[in-house]
């Protein structure tokens, strides 16, 4: 770019050189042109960053008591739950096993209150019944002497004043009167045992049902005293070994997984517009270069998470981009915490014209350019105010009143003016070497 308070000698005797060769007048000034040329923007952009693990969990113990073995050591692969072909899901590969002797002794002790419970409940499922039975033939027993003390005490009853003292009139009538409870109770014990049969049942099932949920209870114990791996991985960190105690809670083994892994890198607030871009589109987002310290070959990865949460120091945002993590003689190459660079396209791809930056005069208000039209008399510039954007090598993105093909002065427009005559020497337009894909200095 060129500033108008600056001339080199140089220009001022190309331009005086030319300008007397070509015979001009002296208000024509001597300018060489170039064009604006329209090309495809992707802005590529590289950021540092590291690799951190897809999972990563520290597995405590669910129980407390002594360890009793250790079946890993760091650096081991382990396996997690996995679904066998007949549906069965298989529990995890075990880590540590915890001693389980007083918990066995509890465990055969709720398997027989279980069978004592199962066995009071078929008891009570072919007594009942007969209870009842009994009952009723009980009721029908009382009814019957009742229905004989009754016949008896009327039959006295009309005898009583001829033929028999009031003693035996008095004990007809307290044999009716005693027959007549005893009926009542027969019915009310035959109306309890009814109303209460399913209680009784019920309350028999319940019994056993609680057996069964505390024999769940101690094998649902007995299984956390085999500590399993919850998901395959690695194992980076062991805490236990054998004859130690072990309180609830208390890590036991720390576990990686890193078939694939995250690369973690943070972006200039400045990219948010763009970088949402990328993310939606899903090519885009899929076309992720990453390139790790100590691993020549570059990786492909997938952007898999924008961070919506600035850091308020840096005003970075965090972006994670899922890699698929090599195999070298059967371990992974990609470790958590080893540094990278990752490169991206920031933003969709777009039309934008460019031009030399040589074109570009500063010192003003605003960056201008000149462009060169026809007049009656020659050729003549006009002033065009511009942006500037990004800038690709020796060409910069400029947005203003221009449009691909236009002639811009390129050497000669220190001194220029608008509506200055001007004489083209020479016109160096020369596509530039990027071609139809460009691609922006990284910042």
């Amino acid at each position: 770019m060129r500033r108008s308070a600056q001339t080199g000698v140089l220009t001022i005797v190309f331009l005086a050189t030319a300008g007397a060769l070509h015979g001009q007048p002296s208000q024509n000034k001597l300018v060489v042109t170039s064009e604006v040329f329209s090309t495809r923007f992707v802005n590529r952009q590289t950021f540092v960053g590291n690799v951190q693990a897809v999972r990563q969990a520290v597995i405590g113990s669910a129980v407390e008591g002594r360890v009793k073995a250790v079946h890993v050591e760091r650096g081991d692969v382990v396996f997690g739950p996995k679904s066998s072909e007949s549906g069965v899901r298989e529990p995890g590969q075990v880590l540590v096993e915890v001693e389980t002797e007083a918990l066995q002794i509890e465990l055969q002790a709720a398997r027989i209150q279980l069978q004592l419970a199962e066995q009071a409940s078929e008891e009570l499922n072919v007594s009942l019944p007969l209870e009842i039975k009994l009952a009723e033939a009980r009721v029908e027993e009382m009814a019957a002497r009742l229905k004989f003390s009754e016949n008896e005490f009327n039959r006295l009853q009309k005898i009583s004043a001829t033929a028999i003292s009031p003693a035996e009139l008095e004990q007809a009538r307290s044999q009716y009167l005693a027959d007549t409870q005893l009926r009542i109770q027969a019915e009310g014990t035959l109306e309890t045992l009814r109303a209460t049969r399913d209680l009784k049942l019920k309350q028999a099932a319940a019994r056993c049902a609680a057996a069964r949920q505390e024999i769940l209870r101690l094998e649902d114990q007995e299984r956390k005293h085999h500590i399993r791996a919850s998901f395959d991985g690695y194992i980076v960190n062991k805490t236990v070994e054998v004859g130690a105690w072990l309180s609830r809670g208390q890590p036991v083994v720390e576990i990686v997984e890193l078939s694939s892994v995250d690369f973690s890198f943070s972006v200039p607030q400045e990219f948010i517009g763009d970088l949402q871009e990328t993310f939606a589109d899903q090519k885009l987002a899929s076309q992720i270069e990453v390139r790790v310290d100590g691993y020549r070959e570059p990786l492909q990865g997938r952007l898999v998470a924008v961070i919506p949460q600035l850091d308020t120091r840096t005003r970075m945002i965090s972006v994670v981009a899922r890699v698929a993590n090599p195999q070298v003689g059967q371990q992974p190459v990609l470790k958590p915490g080893m540094l990278g660079k990752a490169t991206m396209t920031v933003g969709v791809p777009r039309e934008m014209n460019v031009v030399s930056t040589d074109a570009i005069v500063l010192g003003g208000p605003e960056p201008v350019l000149f462009k060169v039209v026809p007049v009656e008399k020659g050729m003549s510039v006009v002033s065009v105010p511009v942006k500037l954007g990004n800038k690709i090598g020796t060409w910069v993105e400029v947005s203003g009143d221009l449009k691909p093909g236009d002639q811009i002065v390129v050497q000669g427009n220190e001194r220029l003016q608008s509506n200055d005559l001007v004489v083209v020497t020479r016109n160096q337009s020369k596509r530039p070497e990027f071609g139809d894909l460009a691609t922006s200095d990284a910042k």
